[in-house]
């Protein structure tokens, strides 16, 4: 099959809802952030966002972790 006749490569993030596609460009942008941090610079309301990150982690595209400084916060990261 020749590159012409290929059907063209499939956008990874297409599927994703546009609050999950904010949360993955800002961590792309920006890498780690807090939750908090997450939230002011995506202006999402906290469910919205909460909803986005847990997506996001059971599709295995982002981490959440306990930050080890202050036990309120979590700290989110793309998955290696």
């Amino acid at each position: 099959m020749s590159a012409s006749e290929r059907p063209p490569e499939r956008d990874p993030d297409a599927d994703l809802r546009p609050s999950e596609r904010l949360v993955l460009r800002e961590l792309r942008d920006d890498g780690e952030l807090t939750q908090a941090a997450l939230q002011t610079r995506t202006a999402l309301a906290g469910g919205t966002l909460s909803e986005a990150i847990t997506r996001l982690v059971d599709a295995g595209l982002v981490e959440r972790r306990p930050d080890t400084t202050d036990a309120r916060c979590r700290i989110i990261s793309l998955s290696e």
